[in-house]
């Protein structure tokens, strides 16, 4: 279940953009019928039941919508649907020169599982430069994994947390990511 998605530098976005599923206090009456308890550790944080988008023409909703859409393709596809070289279909901000040539950012947080996960990562046309995921069970942040392209090395560098499982494993699904797949796909 989505809590919240957030964006940076896709598209026709160029800062920070949320869509988030968080339900304010302002509620009410209507708080029973329109919100539910999140659960999975997270306190008192309630979800609203649905949401909609709306705005001027050119304000970026579809834009919003796109972005969640390629975040999906990448964690689900990234891995089995390119071959080392191919450029990631990713689009920046075109209308500054600083944004052309940066990353473009998608991160997400959700219950899975009675379980909440904040995963996102960083890319540009040639490879993905940043990955990470944090699991909360029992309402604890654990570290699972952070990938973090070093320029000088010209390599990952991943960083593993203890309570992330397949110890001897893990490093070879390292050595097996190339540049343009994720880590969790």
């Amino acid at each position: 279940m989505l809590i919240e998605f957030s964006v940076t530098n896709f598209r026709s976005i160029l800062e920070r953009q949320t869509l988030s599923m968080a339900a304010s206090s302002y509620f009410g009456e209507l708080e029973e019928a329109n919100t539910f308890d999140a659960g999975a550790g997270t306190g008192t944080l309630r979800l609203l039941r649905s949401a909609a988008l709306y705005g001027p023409n050119a304000s970026g909703k579809s834009t919003l919508i796109k972005a969640l859409s390629f975040m999906e393709t990448q964690v689900r596809y990234s891995q089995q649907g390119r071959h080392f070289g191919d450029e990631i279909d990713v689009v920046p901000f075109k209308l500054t020169d600083a944004s052309i040539g940066a990353d473009s950012t998608f991160e997400i947080i959700l219950i899975e599982g009675d379980v909440r996960y904040e995963y996102g990562f960083s890319c540009n046309r040639q490879r993905f430069t940043e990955e990470w995921l944090t699991a909360y069970p029992k309402g604890r942040p654990q570290k699972w994994f952070h990938r973090v392209f070093d320029a000088a090395a010209e390599a990952d560098v991943y960083k593993f947390g203890t309570s992330f499982l397949g110890a001897r494993l893990r490093e070879g699904w390292s050595l097996q990511t190339r540049q343009n797949a994720l880590f969790l796909s």
